[in-house]
């Protein structure tokens, strides 16, 4: 699966972020990064609901866009998710 994602000047480069990444991001960069990879992450589901064949394929890049959305959400909305 590919990891390769930078934070540059406000704009994310790359299919993925790690956890650490998003644990480094800055407060202010999380909630449009929240909003891009939920879309990203719709748009791969529209994909594989018009094309069943392409779950296959796609399955590792939705659970990794899956894992983006939770750990940018917990920063999103930390009251949420407190231990």
């Amino acid at each position: 699966m590919p990891t390769s994602v930078s934070y540059l000047s406000g704009q994310l480069t790359g299919p993925f972020l790690s956890h650490a990444q998003i644990e480094a991001m800055p407060d202010s960069a999380i909630k449009s990064a929240y909003e891009n990879v939920k879309i990203q992450l719709a748009n791969l589901q529209r994909r594989v609901q018009n094309n069943s064949g392409l779950l296959a394929e796609l399955t590792e890049e939705i659970q990794a866009f899956t894992r983006q959305v939770v750990w940018l959400r917990a920063r999103k909305f930390p009251d949420y998710f407190e231990d």
